[in-house]
């Protein structure tokens, strides 16, 4: 049986950058490099090179060619100049640069195993489901139901008004005792108090200048009576 035609390559990122993301590819030429006219561009490794390697598409079957990089490339961690690509490889660009792998849908679907479709149960040829007894039928007695007894008959209330006991009434409060006014509180007296205040500091300041003023005219009438 030959193999089925690739039509698409899927690359998974399985380290770097962009790790954990997946492109697709439908043209027959895939470029791999740093360089902004590739189709898978990684413009921030610096172990890649600006075009590392290319992927083709020839005859149905997918090849990878290293373009001269500085760091090489290495498909399941051997380094290749050029090789053919099977399903789930691994290719990693440089020696610790970023690691893809290949995923080839076609040939994943052509390789998956068919599971046989199990016959439908009961119909093969000459088979016949063993007969089941039924199980009898249990007995169904009548069962007889006892009747609830009699409710007691209600006796008739009595016409007879019930006499209710009067209730006493409260006495009423005692009237509220006066309490005595308290006895006025004699002050003690102070010593001294009632005398006249004690001069102020006005007072002295004034009896203070007077003095100097007297002492000033003495001391200018000694003055003029001994030039005299």
């Amino acid at each position: 049986m030959s193999e089925p035609l690739v039509e698409r390559v899927v690359l998974l990122h399985v380290e770097g950058p962009r790790s954990g993301e997946v492109d697709s590819f439908c043209q027959p030429t895939v470029l791999i490099g740093r360089a902004p006219d590739c189709h898978l561009v990684f413009p921030t490794e610096r172990g890649v090179s600006g075009h590392h390697a290319v992927i083709r598409l020839v005859d149905g079957a997918v090849e990878l060619e290293d373009t001269r990089s500085t760091n090489g490339t290495f498909v399941n961690d051997v380094r290749v100049d050029r090789c053919a690509l099977k399903h789930e490889d691994t290719i990693r660009l440089g020696s610790i640069g970023p690691l893809l792998r290949i995923e080839l849908p076609d040939r994943e679907r052509a390789h998956a195993p068919i599971a046989p479709t199990p016959p439908p149960a009961g119909r093969e040829r000459g088979y016949a489901p063993p007969p089941q007894a039924m199980p009898p039928m249990p007995e169904i007695q009548p069962t007889q139901q006892a009747m609830p007894p009699a409710p007691p008959p209600v006796r008739a209330r009595s016409a007879t008004p019930v006499e209710t006991p009067a209730v006493a009434a409260a006495p009423p409060p005692p009237p509220p005792t006066p309490r005595p006014a308290p006895a006025p509180v004699a002050k003690p007296k102070v010593p001294g108090q009632g005398m006249g205040a004690a001069p102020s500091a006005t007072a002295w300041a004034i009896v203070a200048i007077v003095g100097l003023l007297e002492i000033g005219a003495f001391a200018v009438w000694l003055l003029l009576k001994l030039r005299g």
